[in-house]
């Protein structure tokens, strides 16, 4: 892919999206292009996670060992979390089909947030509204799971 439209497809990305063409374009020149075919696995259940994935063509399939399993296509950012702090794969992923996907190291995407520090601010906030988010929707259960013992 040329360098454009890995800029495209990290805008339409989850997250990524909202950062801006300038840091998107560090991120699309500095990110190692992987190739899978249909069948090939992209990583297993426990590895090591240093970096995301972002999908650019084809279906990677999520899941094994007992985990429901879903689908990621064309611009699903996979390991967002693994992108700011060390943490191990919760699932497998799977080419379901031919995969290109743009492999974006913490390394790097941490090069990116101390070039430009307004979007770690914007993240932080994302995150933030996400847990609480999480965090009511866990009382809502909590709450319904309750009402269930009584």
């Amino acid at each position: 892919m040329a360098l454009d439209d890995d800029i495209r497809v990290l805008e339409r990305a989850p997250m990524l999206g909202e950062i801006g063409h300038d840091p998107l374009r560090l991120l699309a020149f500095s990110a190692e292009r992987r190739t899978l075919r249909g069948g090939e696995v992209l990583f297993r259940k426990g590895d090591r996670a240093d970096g995301g994935f972002v999908i650019a063509s084809g279906t990677v399939r999520l899941g094994g060992d007992g985990e429901p399993e879903r689908r990621a296509g064309a611009v699903s950012l996979i390991g967002e979390i693994a992108l700011l702090c060390p943490v191990t794969r919760p699932v497998s992923a799977v080419a379901e089909t031919s995969v290109k996907s743009l492999f974006i190291s913490r390394s790097l995407f941490r090069r990116v947030l101390t070039e430009f520090p307004s979007i770690a601010v914007m993240l932080r906030e994302r995150m933030l509204g996400k847990l609480e988010a999480e965090g009511d929707a866990l009382k809502r259960l909590s709450a319904t799971l309750d009402a269930l013992d009584q």
